[in-house]
């Protein structure tokens, strides 16, 4: 299990599939007009992988439901996430290095480069 604020280590539990909270004890801070953080197109309660507490007290009690399993915590599946869990990644990333170094192909409509 993994506590967590805004860390984007969440993904990576997430696809390790185990469970996610998120404890933002300061979300209404975060987003006011006075903080330098903007609110992206990542919203923690709709795309999340796990419950959001803003309360300690109700993060203890999702943290012992979710350890004595007594409650599976309702979140995104990293599947809507994680395309291509499939343990091709190195090569796929490996096949578009390659494509950097290939030559640009002419246009068909204009003959330039592309």
């Amino acid at each position: 299990m993994m506590i967590t604020d805004y860390l984007s280590v969440a993904f990576e539990m997430a696809y390790l599939e185990r469970p996610v909270l998120y404890y933002l004890l300061d979300i209404d801070q975060l987003f006011s007009t006075g903080h330098f953080y903007k609110r992206g197109y990542f919203e923690y309660l709709k795309d999340g992988f796990g419950p959001v507490e803003t309360a300690l007290d109700a993060l203890l009690d999702q943290v012992e439901a979710t350890c004595a399993g007594r409650e599976k915590p309702d979140y995104v599946p990293c599947e809507r996430t994680l395309l291509f869990r499939d343990g091709h990644w190195c090569a796929r990333v490996h096949e578009a290095i390659l494509r950097l170094e290939e030559p640009a192909r002419p246009s068909r409509r204009t003959g330039a480069e592309s």
